[in-house]
């Protein structure tokens, strides 16, 4: 087995292994931080996330525009870009 093959071999046997430990930690490092927490801590971090809701809920709507808009017509690009001058 050559170098490249060998390389190519190993990053698909290791990528669900790190995948697999990415997520548990994702989920183990939140767990323990929540349960060493007091509740003004967790009163703080839910202040936290009512400031934040309505800038995830604007970006949302501007990800659901961005989806439902119709495509843009063949050749409206070029046409700005002739616009511009670039």
């Amino acid at each position: 087995m050559d170098r490249r093959q060998w390389l190519r071999t190993f990053a698909v046997f290791s990528a669900p292994t790190i995948g697999i430990a990415l997520v548990t930690a994702g989920l183990a490092v939140p767990t323990v931080l929540l349960f060493r927490t007091d509740a003004t801590t967790l009163d703080r971090w839910s202040k936290i996330g009512e400031a934040l809701s309505p800038i995830g809920v604007f970006f949302s709507g501007i990800a659901f525009i961005g989806i439902a808009a119709p495509p843009a017509p063949r050749g409206l690009l070029s046409r700005l870009r002739d616009a511009v001058g670039r």
